[in-house]
């Protein structure tokens, strides 16, 4: 019987590859928050008088998850970013997408809490500070090339 040869090994990922998986990703995930946001305003809510502690709380709670995509941004992306401009390196493009990839979800995260407070029977203006919010700090982290 012969032997068989290991199957070939995919390419080690390049910057452009990187960059456009990710922007594939940036597209996917900023379409997901416009859809995110006329789904919700189209649906049929009763209104319901809401907590505020619970309405504050989400607040919080975005407002650190804020915080947590500028921190990503500053400590793991420029980082990466900076060493990927010296010489293509797989640990740090492993880095970069993957931060990046959490950033956007941290993004998405904030525009669900208007979702849900639309679902649960909140105003709509208790909800579109949530989408304003999740929209422009998407818009924010678009992947920039090293």
């Amino acid at each position: 019987m012969p032997k068989q040869s290991p199957p070939p090994q995919p390419a080690p990922p390049t910057v452009d590859g990187t960059l456009r998986w990710l922007r594939i990703w940036y597209s996917v995930m900023l379409i997901a928050i416009v859809l995110y946001v006329i789904v919700s305003e189209r649906a049929q809510h009763q209104l319901i008088d809401m907590n505020r502690a619970f309405l504050a709380g989400l607040g919080v709670v975005a407002a650190i998850l804020v915080g947590i995509a500028f921190y990503v941004q500053v400590k793991v992306i420029r980082p990466a970013l900076e060493i990927l401009q010296a010489k293509p390196d797989p640990a740090a493009m492993a880095s970069w997408r993957s931060a990046s990839l959490a950033s956007y979800v941290i993004a998405e995260a904030i525009v669900l809490f208007g979702l849900c407070l639309r679902f649960l029977g909140g105003a709509r203006t208790m909800s579109i500070p949530f989408y304003i919010v999740g929209l422009v700090l998407m818009l924010f982290l678009f992947p920039r090339r090293p």
